[in-house]
């Protein structure tokens, strides 16, 4: 799971994640109060803040991966045609 929030004034911004076997609910908690956490300890003000969770089920004896990214930035392709 990832939780993110930037600064009222589009200044700097904060990300947090986490991830365990646990279910949805409890990982979704987990991550807005580890953003939560870093917000206090931060001098701004910040924008409502947003998460992202993803969870799949492993069938027994095998493993999975769920994975949530946070894309942020501009950027120009590396590769061309």
């Amino acid at each position: 799971a990832l939780a993110w929030s930037q600064s009222v004034d589009d200044g700097p911004g904060l990300f947090y994640e986490t991830a365990g076997e646990m279910d949805r609910e409890d990982v979704e908690r987990r991550v807005r109060e580890g953003l939560a956490a870093g917000q206090e300890l931060r001098d701004w003000q910040f924008a409502d803040p947003r998460a992202a969770v993803e969870s799949r089920q492993a069938d027994s004896g095998r493993y999975t991966t769920a994975v949530v990214l946070a894309v942020y930035g501009d950027s120009e392709p590396i590769l061309r045609d």
